[in-house]
């Protein structure tokens, strides 16, 4: 081999080194980029989760309050934050990356909820009282709010045990609560 080819490999070797460290070092830097993001994306997830788990909390202890109240000024009350909680536990919950279908029917509750409870205070505000089939209504409201309190709170133990919800969105542990 003459030195002039000696000298083409040598370069070429040393060229091919130095791309491969390069690509290396982009490379660990993209999967920390990656990690990081996937991160963010995660805590933002569970951030939105505990939100929803604490509205459903709110919610099913202004229900509470709202089936023991005999005054029509607390009842607004109970009922206006009942309403703006919805709301937010709605925002909470489209923030869930979770198929529709599986939120479909807890988010047709908490929406009909918000509705109602709304709709209950414009009767009041108009100067009517709640009734008895109001008050069954809410005494059932309340039930079932217990019902989705307990399993959010079941799988807040989930979430919060090292649980990544970024890295099990296409498992089926997620898919298998009952949202």
């Amino acid at each position: 081999m003459s030195k002039t080819n000696k000298i083409v490999l040598i370069s070429f070797i040393v060229a091919l080194c130095a791309v491969i460290a390069i690509m290396s070092i982009c490379l660990g830097v993209l999967r920390s980029t990656l990690k990081d993001y996937k991160e963010r994306l995660n805590y933002s997830y569970q951030s939105s989760f505990y939100s929803l788990n604490d509205e459903m909390n709110n919610i099913e202890t202004s229900l509470s309050k709202l089936s023991v109240s005999n005054s029509a000024k607390m009842q607004e009350k109970y009922l206006t934050e009942i309403a703006s909680l919805c709301e937010t536990a709605q925002n909470s919950l489209s923030m869930l990356p979770l198929e529709h279908n599986l939120i479909s029917s807890t988010y047709k509750f908490v929406n009909q909820l918000g509705g109602y409870a709304s709709s209950l205070n414009q009767k009041l505000v108009g100067g009517n009282e709640l009734d008895v089939v109001d008050s069954k209504q809410i005494e059932d409201l309340h039930k079932s709010s217990l019902k989705l309190k307990k399993e959010l709170n079941d799988l807040s133990l989930v979430v919060g045990s090292d649980y990544s919800i970024v890295d099990n969105m296409s498992s089926s542990k997620l898919k298998a609560n009952n949202f």
